[in-house]
């Protein structure tokens, strides 16, 4: 799977892994889980980790993007950690949107992008 959702108990952190390119079959079931896991908690802190990832689909994106605004204001701090390309993307196209702080670490700083991220959902 290209796009994958998880959410740790009690760390108030959710985790999208994406790597490969993203089939506009997954994105439904992507979204779903997403938004399931981001309304467990009044404030998330979201982890992006990119892996040799080719994109999304934007015209299948486009159609199959159901997330409500409420889901996307509980995010506190977006963390992205991957290739230097998606630094630009992430904060012209998602923090607006969510009113998130963005800030992107190396592939190796999983552990200061999750610290990071901890201070403020504790």
């Amino acid at each position: 799977m290209a796009l994958s959702v998880s959410s740790e108990n009690g760390s108030g952190i959710v985790t999208i892994q994406a790597s490969g390119s993203a089939p506009a079959t997954e994105y439904e079931g992507f979204f779903a889980a997403f938004e399931k896991a981001v309304k467990q908690r009044s404030r998330v802190g979201l982890l992006l980790r990119f892996q040799d990832f080719a994109g999304w689909d934007m015209d299948a994106l486009s159609r199959n993007v159901p997330l409500d605004i409420g889901c996307l204001l509980r995010i506190k701090r977006l963390a992205v950690i991957g290739e230097r390309k998606w630094e630009e993307w992430i904060k012209t196209y998602c923090g607006p949107f969510m009113g998130a702080a963005v800030r992107c670490f190396q592939p190796g700083q999983e552990d200061d992008a999750r610290k990071w991220l901890a201070e403020t959902v504790a």
